[in-house]
C-alpha cells in the first residue's frame, strides 16, 4: 500500500462562534489538498476515504471530533471535501487554541497532525467593537480580569441571561466590602429582573437588600448606614460613628452610641450605650 502525503493544503472559509450567530455563520470547513506518495508522486486517480479528525494535542492527542469521507474524487492529487456535513462541528470543537488535524487515507493516517492557526482577520473576533446590532441565543457573560485593589478579587463579571424559570436577569459579580472582608468575585452581587433588584451580602450575616416592583425595600441581616461599624449580627445602624456590637440590636440615629446588649435598641441622640439584653 503507498504511504501518503498532503502537499499545499488550503483552509479556505472557516467556523466562527456558531454559538453567538448560529443562524449567520454556517458551521463547516472547506477544505482542499492534493494528495501524493511517499515519493513526492501524484497518487492515482480514483476515489478515496478520507477521515479526518481534530485532536487536542499533536502527540497521544484526545479526538473532540472526528468525521469520513468515502467516495472522495481525487484528480491529479487533488481533492476537496467540506469537513461537518455529516457530523456537526460545533463551535464547542473549538474551545481551546490548541487543535490539531490529523487525516487518514484508505484508513492509513498521514505522518503527524496539523496545527489550527488563524488569518489574520479572524483576530477581530476577540473583540465587539464596532458592531452594529443583531441576535444572540443563551446568556453572556462579561469578564474584567483587571486588578481591584483592596480585595482578593482576581475577577468581576457582569452576567446577560435567563433565570431558571425563563425571567430575563442582568447580575453583577463584584467584590464588595461585607462583614466577612472581601468577596471573592464568583458570588453574585446584584441580580437585576423583573421581581425587582436584588443586592447579596456575602453570608446570612451581612446585608440582603430587595427592591420590589412597588417600592418597598427589604433587608436581611446587618444594615449599616453611614460611617458606622456592626461587629454584631443582624444589626440595623444609622447615623454617624455608632457601634453595634450586640446581636439583633438596632441604633436608629445619633453619633457616638453603642449597643452591647443583643435586641437591644437606642433610637438616636448622642453617647448612649444599651448594655443589657433587650435594652432601650
Amino acid at each position: 500500500m503507498n504511504r501518503f502525503s498532503i502537499l499545499a493544503l488550503l483552509i479556505m472559509a472557516l467556523l466562527l462562534l456558531g454559538g453567538i450567530a448560529q443562524a449567520a455563520v454556517p458551521q463547516l470547513l472547506s477544505y482542499q489538498g492534493r494528495l501524493l506518495t511517499d515519493s513526492g508522486r501524484v497518487v492515482d486517480d480514483g476515489d478515496y476515504t478520507l477521515t479526518f479528525r481534530i485532536l487536542d494535542a499533536a502527540v497521544n492527542g484526545n479526538v473532540v471530533w472526528e468525521e469520513s469521507h468515502s467516495g472522495v474524487p481525487v484528480v491529479d492529487g487533488l481533492f476537496s471535501v467540506v469537513l461537518g456535513s455529516t457530523v456537526p462541528l460545533s463551535d464547542s470543537v473549538f474551545s481551546s487554541p490548541d487543535r490539531y488535524l490529523a487525516i487518514d487515507v484508505n484508513g492509513e493516517q498521514l505522518s503527524a497532525p496539523v496545527r489550527f492557526t488563524s488569518s489574520g482577520y479572524a483576530f477581530r473576533v476577540a473583540t465587539v467593537d464596532g458592531s452594529t446590532g443583531g441576535s444572540i441565543t443563551g446568556g453572556v457573560d462579561i469578564y474584567n480580569n483587571a486588578a481591584v485593589s483592596n480585595s482578593r478579587a482576581s475577577l468581576s463579571r457582569i452576567a446577560l441571561g435567563f433565570d431558571t424559570s425563563g425571567q430575563g436577569s442582568l447580575s453583577l459579580f463584584e467584590p464588595v466590602d461585607t462583614k466577612g472582608g472581601f468577596a471573592d468575585g464568583t458570588e453574585k452581587k446584584i441580580e437585576i429582573k423583573k421581581d425587582g433588584i436584588i443586592i447579596y451580602g456575602l453570608t446570612d450575616a451581612d446585608t440582603n437588600l430587595y427592591v420590589a416592583p412597588n417600592g418597598d425595600i427589604i433587608g436581611k441581616g446587618q444594615i449599616t448606614m453611614g460611617e458606622n461599624s456592626s461587629p454584631g449580627f443582624h444589626t440595623s445602624v444609622l447615623g454617624f460613628a455608632n457601634v453595634a456590637n450586640g446581636d439583633s440590636s438596632t441604633i436608629g440615629g445619633g453619633s457616638g452610641n453603642v449597643t452591647n446588649g443583643s435586641i437591644s435598641v437606642i433610637a438616636g441622640g448622642s453617647s448612649n450605650t444599651a448594655n443589657g439584653t433587650g435594652s432601650t
